[in-house]
């Protein structure tokens, strides 16, 4: 047994970051020409219309500049980008909405006038499963809607703006947690609901769905008011959860918050396979162990981004560069409660350590959750594009049952057509985390890009995808929707944007 001091997060530049992932993927010494990247030139808006919409909304609350429109052209990950080069694409403004009423009125514009409009959270994709623009175009970022309306600590409940960042969110609530953690830093409380995305503690606190008691929605056609049902009742608010924003904008929400818990602790686990280290883990989750969080990290992930890890990793890490044991996979678990909980469950842990074949290291009880920043890390992997590389995450919800045979057939298939379109095998790092009847695939793809044009880096891409896809079919994910759905969903959207308004 070995204590561990807080866990140190601060990742590689990039040209340390850059020189580990050649080695890695044998890459050439002289990187390929980059792509040309096109640049926003003057908004296609025209004088009048620009007129009338900032007597709309005020002119501090839009922004007609190349340099201001640049960021919204592309959005966080590699799709975006290919997106980029290959059409040029870019909003004619951008507009900062302050309200609901602001932006029922810019619906009302935008129709009146055939321009569509994009909703924009954090910007994590924007342009995932959305067609492309036909005509003039708004991104509309709801950063300014980013107010706590209500904090009720009776009801234990808290209202806020759709367009807090969680990471604010948190910031302000120091007695108090909704339990909602997510690894990008520009996550909003309405693009996590746009997207129906699952937080790292749903195991301690729930999920999101199941901790948003009340969704309210502008759409073209008027307002929403969204409940969560009853027992045996519809529940509706699935015409907003993971729509993507197709057919308005998520604008108020209402969370459930939880007391800060009186304990908190971490634990890593280092094993020689990562099915070990995922065994263990089924077992702890069907032990009933009390836990708020857990995830499986490769050990090259750590070696590849982090810049100089702890003195305890330090050491689980250097048997990668040869040494033994040579440790594959690091669990890492967090648990939150009362005293009484904590002290079980270590208790537990330390009874599992003596018969593990694996490494064990117990945090001190203030060391907060390691999370994996996908922010600062696609902030490391973004200029890879420009020179030739292929860096793009892709994602997959396994039944804990099936994790194993999924995760050996799931990255022996990218692997094929990695090497297939780029030449070389190239790395896949996955992290699994842990919701409570789910595995949460993360799997970070690295190789050549695809020689040729920008088109032929986009079918590569294509091709990517496709093979993903065919693998969730082979293992029952059927991620198409049946035709009822698909039939119920063009209802809906002939009912609350039957103008199309919204980008979709």
């Amino acid at each position: 047994m070995i204590s561990i001091p807080a866990p140190h997060t601060a990742l590689k530049n990039f040209d340390s970051f850059w020189q580990a992932l050649q080695s890695l993927l044998a890459l050439p010494p002289e990187s390929p020409p980059a792509p040309h990247i096109p640049e926003p030139g003057d908004s296609s808006l025209e004088q009048p219309l620009q007129l009338s919409l900032q007597q709309l909304l005020g002119e501090t609350k839009i922004t007609y500049a190349p340099e201001d429109r640049r960021k919204y052209g592309e959005g966080m990950g590699y799709d975006g980008f290919l997106n980029l080069i290959n059409q040029g694409l870019f909003p004619s403004a951008v507009v900062y909405p302050e309200s609901e009423q602001e932006i029922a009125l810019l619906m009302l514009w935008a129709g009146q006038r055939e321009i569509q409009l994009l909703p924009w959270g954090g910007g994590g994709a924007p342009y995932r499963a959305k067609s492309t623009p036909q005509g003039a175009f708004l991104a509309v970022d709801l950063q300014r809607m980013n107010r706590i309306l209500d904090l009720d600590t009776e009801q234990r409940r808290i209202r806020l703006q759709a367009g807090v960042r969680w990471q604010d969110l948190h910031s302000q609530l120091t007695a108090w947690t909704t339990g909602q953690v997510f690894p990008f830093d520009e996550a909003t409380v309405g693009g996590s609901l746009a997207t129906s995305s699952i937080g790292t503690q749903s195991l301690g606190y729930g999920t999101l769905i199941e901790n948003t008691p009340f969704i309210k929605a502008v759409c073209p056609t008027g307002p929403l008011e969204l409940m969560q049902p009853a027992a045996f009742s519809s529940d509706l608010r699935g015409m907003m959860l993971g729509s993507q924003g197709a057919w308005g904008f998520i604008t108020e929400v209402s969370l459930r918050i939880f007391p800060q818990p009186q304990e908190k602790g971490l634990i890593l686990a280092s094993f020689m396979s990562r099915n070990e280290a995922l065994e263990k883990l089924r077992t702890l989750l069907r032990s009933g162990v009390p836990l708020s969080a857990a995830r499986i990290v490769d050990a090259e992930d750590l070696l590849l981004f982090n810049a100089s890890p702890p003195p305890s990793l330090g050491r689980l890490l250097r048997s990668l560069r040869g040494n033994t044991p040579a440790w594959a996979a690091h669990l890492i678990l967090e648990i939150h409660g009362s005293r009484e909980a904590y002290t079980t469950t270590r208790q537990y842990v330390d009874e599992w350590s003596k018969n593990s074949e694996g490494q064990i290291a117990l945090g001190p009880r203030t060391v907060p959750f390691p999370l994996q920043n996908w922010s600062q890390r696609f902030a490391l992997i973004r200029p890879l594009w420009e020179q030739g590389v292929l860096g793009h995450l892709i994602t997959a919800v396994v039944p804990w049952h099936q994790t194993n045979g999924f995760l050996k057939d799931w990255e022996e298939a990218l692997r094929s057509v990695l090497l297939a379109t780029g030449g070389v095998p190239g790395v896949l790092l996955t992290t699994v985390y842990a919701s409570p009847q789910h595995a949460l695939i993360y799997t970070l793809l690295f190789g050549r890009q695809a020689s040729g044009d920008p088109p032929a880096l986009q079918e590569q891409l294509d091709d990517i995808q496709a093979v993903a896809l065919e693998t969730k079919r082979r293992w029952g994910m059927n991620t198409e929707q049946p035709q009822l759905i698909q039939h119920t969903l063009q209802c809906v959207a002939e009912v609350l944007d039957p103008l199309e308004v919204i980008l979709r």
